[in-house]
């Protein structure tokens, strides 16, 4: 009888743990692949160097946006109409800075 009780119980708390793993795993896809929110932003012009990445250059302004960089690099591409990543030295990019106060308050 302790046995079929034990079983149970175990049979429970795996069954429990699957469909919290299972949650758990669907929330964070769904979450990551968030688009970016509807924020004010200003831009400013950035000049691409030999050796920078639209990655390198995200991860260098990510503080001005509160985004991840993932997201930067998605805004960037899509404010600039990059299909890809590709980018060279010389070229002009719109980069965001959040804007947080309107001048003169």
């Amino acid at each position: 009888m302790n046995l079929l009780k034990t079983t149970k119980k175990n049979i429970d708390s795996s069954i429990f743990l699957i469909f919290l793993a299972i949650g758990l795993f669907v929330w964070t896809s769904v979450s990551a692949n968030e688009p970016v929110e509807d924020k004010q932003f200003i831009t400013v012009e950035w000049v691409v160097t030999e050796g920078e990445s639209l990655w390198h250059i995200a991860a260098n302004n990510v503080i001005d946006t509160n985004m991840s960089v993932e997201q930067l690099v998605y805004w960037i591409k899509k404010e600039n109409n990059l299909d890809k990543e590709t980018i060279y030295p010389g070229q002009l990019l719109n980069i965001p800075i959040e804007l947080t106060e309107f001048a003169g308050q």
